[in-house]
């Protein structure tokens, strides 16, 4: 059986769900890490991470010119901050947030316009 891809329409929505669900998740999970374990490398890219995610679903929202610019950095982002947090005890809720978030990225750059 062939495997359809997602409408533009379908992966703007999944890919705007994903990232505002990994940026809530990050937050919640880098705050909790502060103040347990103090500042560190992990709490620190948990934010960049986040606020990145944010921006890139206010991006896709608003249908910018450089979406597809965005989507490729959050997805690298996400995939960076997986890797940090999975080498981290405790953080594989923000993993996963991390990973849905790439693989939502990377289907809707595949299925949007390129930038102009």
């Amino acid at each position: 059986m062939f495997r359809r891809e997602p409408s533009p329409a379908v992966a703007t929505a999944a890919c705007i769900d994903a990232c505002l669900a990994a940026a809530a998740d990050l937050r919640r999970l880098g705050e909790h890490l502060v103040a347990t374990r103090g500042h560190g490398p992990p709490a620190r890219l948990m934010r960049d991470c986040a606020e990145v995610c944010t921006a890139t679903a206010e991006y896709m929202r608003s249908e910018s010119a450089f979406r597809a610019r965005m989507l490729a950095a959050c997805a690298e982002l996400c995939d960076e901050c997986a890797v940090a947090c999975a080498a981290a005890p405790g953080l594989a809720a923000a993993v996963a947030a991390c990973r849905r978030c790439a693989e939502s990225c990377r289907a809707a750059r595949a299925a949007s316009p390129a930038d102009g």
